[in-house]
């Protein structure tokens, strides 16, 4: 086999492999958007201390505050499909974990309402961290609170 072999060869690998990631990469996408809103009897600074507490557990998660009150959690994921292509089309199917790597984010707002408190959760996440941050959030929050 000369190089001109290997090289076709490649490109016949790489272009079928691309072929699949684009039809795999479009059926069942886990990914769903969160708009969620908690209103809360208690005071704005429990609130904020609890719900940076809770953001705290995530693992495999970054979690930024803005200001007090505002905050970003962001993780980032390689889809399955793009490591079984990385290792069916190695070395050069290697580019699909950094080409097909997603960042997620969440974003959560603690504000105060008068003798309420209201928190926001929004953002684009996989169905099973937004599932996960609303159940935290459930039980920390059941007393009191009113869902909108």
């Amino acid at each position: 086999m000369g190089a001109g072999d290997v090289f076709v060869t490649i490109v016949v690998v790489g272009g079928l492999s691309l072929l699949l990631a684009a039809f795999v990469s479009g059926a069942g996408n886990p990914v769903s958007s969160v708009a969620d809103e908690l209103v809360t009897s208690a005071g704005f600074a429990d609130v904020d201390a609890e719900v940076a507490k809770l953001l705290a557990t995530v693992r495999r998660a970054e979690l930024r505050m803005a200001m007090p009150g505002v905050y970003s959690i962001s993780y980032k994921r390689t889809p399955g499909w793009a490591v079984l292509l990385a290792v069916l089309t190695f070395p050069i199917g290697l580019l699909f974990l950094f080409v097909a790597a997603n960042r997620y984010e969440l974003a959560i707002s603690v504000t105060a309402d008068g003798d309420r408190t209201r928190i926001r959760v929004f953002g684009r996440v996989h169905r099973k961290f937004a599932e996960a941050i609303g159940a935290a959030l459930d039980r920390r929050f059941t007393q009191g609170y009113t869902r909108t």
